[in-house]
């Protein structure tokens, strides 16, 4: 299973996935997602990017945690269809269709 992680960075507050790195200094320590890609079908990686992020957003991210994810964004769009008094059966099947969608990934990285 590809474990990887992900976390905001200081300099634009977008996120950045792939290894997190700890640098130890004197003075404090630097939190680093380093962004890869692999190199055709061996285990060879290229480092892509190198990026300082807040240790405080720092997440593991795996196959199975972004199915759940998926699937929780498309539970809370059917529950927002619900709520409105403009409720289209279209809504609420791209809801459904999602939550099908990340169930079916999750399945799929067990």
């Amino acid at each position: 299973m590809d474990i990887k992680f992900k976390g905001k960075r200081v300099d634009n507050g977008e996120w950045a996935e792939g290894f997190y790195w700890i640098e130890e200094t004197r003075n404090a320590n630097k939190h680093h997602i380093y962004t890869f890609e692999k190199k055709g079908s061996t285990d060879l990686i290229r480092i892509t990017g190198n990026f300082e992020v807040d240790p405080a957003t720092v997440e593991i991210v795996t196959p199975m945690y972004k199915a759940a994810e998926d699937m929780y964004e498309a539970l809370w769009a059917l529950v927002d269809a619900i709520n409105e008094a403009h409720i289209s059966s279209s809504i609420i099947n791209d809801a459904l269709t999602l939550t099908r969608q990340a169930l079916a990934k999750a399945e799929g990285s067990k």
